[in-house]
C-alpha cells in the first residue's frame, strides 16, 4: 500500500484545487504587481512633453518641442501594424478639417525604407519623422500603438488616444480639441 493510498480521494482532490487555486490567485496578484510597478504608463493629462529628438526622412536631428508652436497632433505608429494603418486612415480623413490652427506630423518607430514606403502606400500628406533610436517613444512612455497625442502650445499634454478610434471618435476629439481655447475638462478616450 503506498502512502498516497492512506489519503482518501476526496482529500486528495481537495488539496490539487487548492494548489491550483493558489496558483492561479498569486499569479494575478504577481501580474498586478509588475503591471502597477514596471509597465510604462503613458504621459499623463497635464504632462510636459520631455525634451526628445526625432530624424527627419534625409536624416537630420530635430527636437520635438521645436516642432510645437501653437496645438499639435502627433501620431506614433509602426509601419506593419494593421491597427496603426487604420489609424492614418482615420487621420487622413480630417484633413479637411485642419487650418492653420493645429500641426500634424507623425513619428515611424520603424526603418526609413519601411517607412517611406508606408509614406506611398497611405499617400500621407503629413510630415514624418523617424524615431531610430526609440528617444521619443521612451520619452513618450509609448507602449501600444497606435497612439495620438493632443498637446498644447506650452507643451502640455491635452489629450491621448491609445489604438484606433472610429473616424467619428477621431474626428469628435479633433473638434474638441481645436475648439477648446483653454483645453480645459478634455480627457482621454
Amino acid at each position: 500500500m503506498g502512502k498516497t493510498d492512506r489519503i482518501p480521494l476526496h482529500s486528495r482532490k481537495a488539496i490539487a484545487l487548492s494548489i491550483i487555486a493558489f496558483i492561479i490567485i498569486a499569479g494575478c496578484f504577481g501580474y498586478l504587481y509588475i503591471q502597477n510597478n514596471f509597465i510604462v504608463q503613458p504621459l499623463a493629462i497635464g504632462d510636459t512633453v520631455p525634451p526628445a529628438e526625432v530624424q527627419t526622412l534625409d536624416g537630420k536631428d530635430v527636437a520635438i518641442r521645436s516642432l510645437i508652436n501653437k496645438k499639435t497632433i502627433i501620431l506614433f505608429f509602426s509601419t506593419g501594424c494593421s491597427h496603426c494603418k487604420d489609424g492614418m486612415k482615420n487621420l487622413l480623413l480630417l484633413k479637411p478639417l485642419i487650418d492653420d490652427s493645429i500641426d500634424i506630423f507623425c513619428i515611424s518607430i520603424d526603418g526609413k525604407e519601411e517607412t517611406i514606403d508606408f509614406i506611398k502606400e497611405m499617400n500621407v500628406v503629413f510630415p514624418v519623422y523617424l524615431d531610430l533610436k526609440n528617444k521619443a517613444k521612451d520619452a513618450f512612455h509609448v507602449l501600444p500603438i497606435p497612439v495620438i497625442y493632443f498637446l498644447n502650445k506650452d507643451f502640455q499634454m491635452v489629450r491621448f488616444i491609445v489604438s484606433t478610434q472610429s473616424v467619428v471618435q477621431l474626428q469628435k476629439a479633433f473638434l474638441q480639441f481645436k475648439n477648446n481655447n483653454q483645453d480645459a475638462g478634455i480627457k482621454h478616450l
